[in-house]
């Protein structure tokens, strides 16, 4: 009952609610997270001796690719922020402090993931975006910062 609760983002006193040059950076963050945490998940599979993961297939033609943004870019950014940020991480501010309840969501952001190789950046990933959000006041933050990820992700796995 407590994550279905329908919440408001708080602002602390004396900021603006309006914060329009985090949706740039948090775009940049993505796109430069995406880079930076592909390293780390490669470093980890090498120093755990982990084996690699299966790669999706790539789209062939135009309607394949609008679906594959779609599928693997956007909607998965929407659900999961919504979830993990606007449910999670708001239902456990109410009861914890917001720092225990924002590692609480990226525990559990970075466990849903069901991945061993990618764990350690889930964890980073999930706190960045965590930090998007909560800083910046609004879920669209955290949602444009996963989405550049995923697409970033989607756009480097066809090259």
């Amino acid at each position: 009952p407590i994550l279905l609760k329908v919440r408001r983002w708080p602002v602390p006193e004396g900021e603006k609610k309006n914060k329009p040059w985090i949706l740039p950076v948090a775009a940049l963050l993505g796109i430069g997270a995406q880079f930076a945490l592909s390293f780390l998940t490669e470093q980890w599979i090498s120093l755990m001796g982990l084996e690699r993961e299966a790669f999706v297939p790539m789209p062939a033609t135009a309607a394949e690719w609008v679906a594959a943004v779609l599928i693997l870019a956007i909607l998965p950014a929407v659900a999961e922020e919504w979830f993990f940020r606007g449910m999670v991480y708001r239902g456990m501010a109410e009861i914890m402090p917001p720092f225990a309840a924002a590692i609480v969501a990226t525990v559990l952001f970075a466990a849903a993931h069901r991945s061993v190789n990618a764990y350690p950046a889930m964890l980073i990933f999930g706190a960045i975006a965590s930090l998007l959000t909560v800083r910046g006041g609004k879920m669209r933050y955290g949602i444009i910062f996963h989405m550049c990820y995923n697409l970033t992700a989607l756009l480097l796995m066809a090259v």
